[in-house]
């Protein structure tokens, strides 16, 4: 092979070092990140904002599924209903009245033995209201407004 040719065959590349500018941008996310938690906790208009269109958002589905939850249950027991009294469906009292004896049993002993637990729940998600006021009001209101839409 001729060595003129060899020369003209082969590039030259230079190399750039850009993990010097990846590193400038990624500490200005970072630096931009952690100042965003400082500007909504002192910020409530923002809370309210953001808490409104979660609960309007929440509100709107719980509103559509609840639709379909209710035509659901009124509708099965309207057929379970036309069943029973056509004679499709016969319906064993003593043993219906024992089963859910039963389960009251079980359900009474569960809430006595969980009272404590569920006392402090319900102290912890008051404090959290308490302490988030803003939230609160704005996730309410969405819930309100979404139910309404």
């Amino acid at each position: 092979m001729n060595p003129s040719t060899e020369e003209d065959n082969q590039e030259e590349y230079e190399i750039l070092d850009v993990t010097e500018n990846a590193q400038q941008r990624m500490s200005a996310f970072i630096e931009y990140v952690g100042r965003v938690p400082q500007l909504i906790s002192r910020v409530p208009h923002s809370d309210v904002a953001v808490a409104g269109l979660g609960g309007w958002a929440v509100g709107y589905l719980f509103k559509k599924v609840g639709r379909v939850a209710a035509t659901s249950v009124g509708g099965g027991l309207c057929l379970m209903q036309l069943a029973y009294q056509s004679g499709y469906i016969t319906i064993n009292w003593n043993k219906l009245n024992r089963d859910m004896n039963r389960t009251q049993r079980i359900v009474n002993s569960t809430i006595n033995e969980n009272q404590t637990e569920i006392q402090t729940t319900i102290h912890k998600v008051k404090r959290f209201f308490k302490k988030n006021v803003p939230l609160s009001v704005g996730f309410a209101g969405g819930f309100l407004i979404g139910m309404a839409t």
